[in-house]
């Protein structure tokens, strides 16, 4: 289930645990503060962020009366210490907004979003500070008011202010109509800060950094610094260092930790235990090639195809380059599509065999299998030799020749067909296309 701000509320993946080096100590610092989540791209930190403002909406049931009263999975300490000094989350995907010539306006209005009559008790509506704070912003960047305003409150707006000063002073005045009496200070997270535009990323910094100075509200950039630090580049030059002008902005940096992909495909229900070595081959090249967190997600349903399909594909016995091209092939052809496309693409159009081995020959639960097919298959080498790089190539390639070639004249199948004991028939189709059958994506 997600709220309106896009909030999962199911028993989060990375703990909130993980959370104590956000809180308490860097929240409840006084003054105005800054901090910075800083991960590369696809390594989960927009859902680790959703999953602090999670925690910090269950630790303040003004804020989300919806909120569920079992918080068994959260700390307890932790709840209690919330409950205590509770904070108002707000969220910004500055990403989603960056269409927008100045980022001031649309910011605000998704400050001003959080206004809801069962969370804040004033006099003065919500709305209408708001909406003036809005008017402001757009006046300074010659913009049209317009709609947005009539969004906010309904409202036309006349009158608009000119000077910065003016628009701090409405930013506080809304940030502080936003905060219910339990409830002393607001955390604003600002994510996709990364993959914004280089000026708007610039100016929603620069911005932010002169408008949010009171001591009421903790400003949380969510940013993969150093891409950041490369796109700001297009603005400054290639001379600049932007990785030190972005010290400027912030007070507290927080560097995200990696997910262990095992935990994380547990957590996704993937099928990592089957104890077949299509299960353990994946599982290693994800590792070996730092796979984010969409590059899991991306591999979950042919995980879990895979392992159907291994369990339905019977092999007949002793057929060691069937089982090797299930087992080991597949989950190396799938891995290299995702991360090397264009070797891929020499590979299933016939021109560069040798590139399967170079790509696998790191990863040893593909090495410890390819060893003991190749003892089977006794042309390879005499009686009592070991297999080296050079044979368990040319059996690679062989086997390739009779995946991917379809001329009886090219002599690559025909040595492969000297070579390889192949009783039954390969599934060249899933082979080639990488697309398991239809019984088995039904399953």
């Amino acid at each position: 289930m997600r709220d309106r701000q896009g909030i999962t509320k199911t028993r989060p993946t990375r703990s909130p645990r993980n959370c104590r080096p956000i809180y308490p100590s860097t929240l409840q610092r006084e003054g105005a503060y800054s901090i910075f989540i800083d991960a590369p791209w696809g390594t989960g930190k927009t859902f680790f962020v959703k999953q602090i403002i999670e925690t910090l909406r269950f630790g303040n049931p003004h804020i989300d009366a919806n909120a569920p009263s079992d918080t068994s999975i959260f700390d307890s300490n932790l709840m209690t210490k919330m409950s205590e000094d509770p904070f108002l989350p707000i969220y910004f995907n500055a990403w989603e907004n960056d269409h927008f010539n100045d980022p001031i306006a649309p910011l605000l209005a998704a400050i001003a979003t959080m206004a809801d009559k069962k969370k804040v008790n004033q006099e003065r509506s919500v709305s209408d500070i708001a909406a003036g704070a809005i008017d402001c912003a757009l006046s300074l960047t010659g913009l049209n008011a317009g709609k947005l305003l009539e969004a906010i409150s309904g409202n036309d707006f006349l009158n608009a202010f000119r000077k910065r000063q003016e628009l701090r002073a409405k930013t506080e005045e809304l940030v502080s109509a936003l905060l219910p009496e339990v409830t002393k200070r607001a955390v604003l997270f600002i994510d996709e800060l990364d993959r914004c535009r280089p000026e708007f990323a610039m100016q929603l910094l620069e911005q932010t950094k002169s408008l949010f100075l009171q001591d009421n509200i903790v400003v949380v950039y969510s940013t993969d610094r150093t891409q950041l630090a490369y796109s700001l580049q297009g603005v400054y030059g290639q001379n600049y260092d932007c990785r030190r002008y972005l010290q400027r902005f912030y007070d507290y940096r927080f560097d995200l930790p990696r997910i262990n992909p095992n935990t994380y495909l547990e957590a996704k229900q993937a099928n990592i235990h089957s104890g077949y070595f299509f299960t353990e081959i994946c599982q290693r090249f994800i590792e070996q090639n730092n796979g984010s967190l969409r590059d899991f997600n991306r591999f979950i349903d042919k995980l879990n195809q895979g392992v159907i399909y291994i369990l339905t594909a019977f092999d007949r016995e002793g057929d060691w380059s069937i089982s090797f091209s299930k087992n080991a092939l597949l989950p190396t052809f799938l891995t290299m599509a995702e991360y090397e496309p264009e070797q891929w693409e020499l590979v299933k159009t016939g021109k560069r065999f040798d590139h399967v081995f170079e790509f696998a020959k790191e990863n040893d639960k593909f090495m410890e299998y390819l060893d003991r097919i190749i003892l089977g298959e006794c042309k390879y080498f005499e009686k009592g030799g070991e297999p080296t790089d050079d044979i368990r190539n040319r059996y690679i390639e062989d086997l390739c020749a009779e995946i991917f070639l379809n001329s009886d004249d090219d002599p690559r199948l025909k040595r492969s067909r000297e070579m390889l004991s192949i009783c039954g028939s390969l599934d060249k189709k899933t082979l080639r296309t990488l697309i398991f059958p239809k019984n088995v994506i039904g399953k």
